[in-house]
């Protein structure tokens, strides 16, 4: 994922969630079923480069506008020049106000992303207790593992190794998530671990399928040799700290009120975190 960007994104004149999005959500929350016995039952849940008169005022709900990522690639090759958060702010807001059909139905289309999160919060807030983690120390016989052999664990409880792209993507942004927490504190134990190190898991998780999402629908323009890949790098990392901190902005507020959350309270919190962050960009453009 990340700068992979040989996919030309999803077409339009198609439904903005695909069919088999539900199949997925249902497969990971059959993979993590042993998390429900110790919390509550988890809960169910066009690329181109088109011209901009190709995009309908009047499209059918539900249905993707043809060039439908049309009015945000400008903004990202303009932001992959010069950088700076306005810029970021009108790729990301052209992304979901045509792109996406909107901050709510881009939330809807993460929802492998939100499962996996709220998953993760109550997998790993209780990751002693969690039968199939209980036995693989067990087969250790009283070896200590390291964070990365956990963390290995962890990532295949939570989401299948099915193959598609949400699947995929999930797992390289949970991993990258492991690894800034590791980056930020080598000494974390997973198995001891504090609520305020999950919030951070969990955004710098959300962060990263953003930017993977925007990478794989309308990151072509980063193939081109007009770009250095030092400045690509560059400005990976300037959209995933813009979208991080947004996205801990949203989580802070929504999440005062958490005391013991519901699985499904967790991935309505999350879903809100990804529709207010987006409809904050959305006002931008």
């Amino acid at each position: 994922m990340g700068t992979s960007t040989s996919s030309k994104g999803p077409q339009g004149g198609i439904s903005f969630d695909p069919p088999w999005l539900d199949q997925i959500t249902s497969d990971i929350q059959s993979n993590s079923n042993d998390i429900s016995n110790t919390n509550d039952v988890i809960q169910s849940m066009d690329g181109g480069e088109q011209v901009e008169s190709d995009i309908s005022n009047t499209q059918v709900i539900g249905i993707a506008p043809h060039g439908r990522f049309y009015p945000s690639r400008a903004p990202m090759k303009e932001f992959l020049k010069n950088g700076g958060k306005q810029n970021f702010r009108k790729v990301a807001g052209n992304y979901s106000k045509t792109g996406m059909g909107g901050a709510k139905k881009l939330s809807s289309r993460m929802k492998v992303a939100t499962t996996v999160g709220s998953n993760l919060f109550s997998l790993i807030q209780d990751i002693q207790n969690i039968p199939s983690i209980q036995n693989w120390l067990s087969s250790l016989n009283g070896a200590t593992p390291n964070f990365r052999d956990l963390e290995n664990q962890i990532i295949n409880i939570l989401i299948p190794d099915g193959g598609s792209v949400d699947e995929d993507s999930c797992r390289d942004s949970l991993s990258k998530a492991m690894s800034d927490l590791y980056e930020v504190n080598p000494d974390i134990d997973l198995k001891n671990i504090q609520q305020d190190e999950i919030w951070f898991l969990i955004e710098r998780f959300l962060a990263s399928e953003c930017l993977n999402r925007l990478c794989h629908d309308i990151g072509q323009a980063m193939e081109s040799s007009e770009f250095k890949p030092e400045v690509m790098v560059q400005r990976m990392d300037e959209m995933k700290s813009y979208l991080e901190a947004d996205l801990k902005s949203n989580l802070e507020v929504l999440k005062t009120n958490l005391v013991h959350p519901s699985n499904k309270e967790l991935q309505q919190v999350l879903e809100k975190s990804l529709e207010h962050t987006f409809s904050a960009y959305e006002g931008d453009v």
